[in-house]
């Protein structure tokens, strides 16, 4: 994991790079509220191997965006998502509620309807657990998760359309743990346990200026 933090770390330094080098300035700002929602599949990626396939969940949430540049913006979010996994040869299952912040780079083309990129980093708050039965004698189904903080990198494609001050859009997304949510050193039973989401949501927007 230490590898994937030093590539996350260089992407993140390399957005802003971009954007600043690349930025032009607009004639007038534009700024936006507006909250998003949508179902969610997740994994954990376990090492050792834990068979498995996806769990379903959803994610709400509410978001700020300005953009002051040609092509490029910010966006905030603060959502509540559900991530988990669910094993395939036990019918086991472990869901996860975060409270998550992604700080997105976003990047648009179109003057109207705009194709867009969202990606940058995201930090999760661990709210809730629940493991549904049956639950037997295995060390990720009888222990509660050991780090509750989650971090790693978000990317997303979408498209907006304008609708008077009104913005509607639809967005698929993906994100990558780069935080273990198992102690993961050479003595315990994981060496990574990090979340893995795709996420597809709907949002409607209102531009203030």
């Amino acid at each position: 994991m230490a590898i994937l933090r030093k590539i996350f770390v260089n992407i993140v330094l390399f957005l802003g790079v971009i954007s600043f080098c690349n930025g032009q300035m607009l004639s007038k700002s534009e700024t936006y509220i507006g909250a998003t929602g949508g179902a969610t599949i997740s994994k954990v990626g376990f090492y050792q191997q834990v068979h498995q396939s996806f769990v379903v969940g959803i994610n709400t949430g509410a978001a700020f965006r300005y953009i002051s540049e040609k092509y490029f913006g910010i966006e905030i979010e603060l959502n509540i998502s559900q991530m988990g996994w669910k094993e395939d040869t036990t019918f086991f299952s472990k869901n996860l509620t975060y409270i998550e912040i992604p700080f997105l780079t976003h990047i648009y083309f179109g003057e109207k309807t705009r194709v867009f990129a969202n990606l940058g980093p995201q930090i999760g708050f661990l709210l809730n657990e629940r493991a549904d039965s049956p639950v037997r004698d295995y060390f990720q189904q009888n222990t509660p998760l050991q780090r509750k903080f989650d971090y790693g990198f978000a990317f997303g494609l979408g498209v907006y359309v304008p609708v008077s001050r009104n913005v509607f859009q639809l967005e698929i997304r993906g994100y990558y743990g780069m935080n273990d949510i198992y102690r993961a050193r050479k003595e315990d039973e994981f060496q990574r346990s990090n979340n893995m989401q795709a996420v597809l949501s709907l949002g409607w927007f209102f531009k203030i200026h």
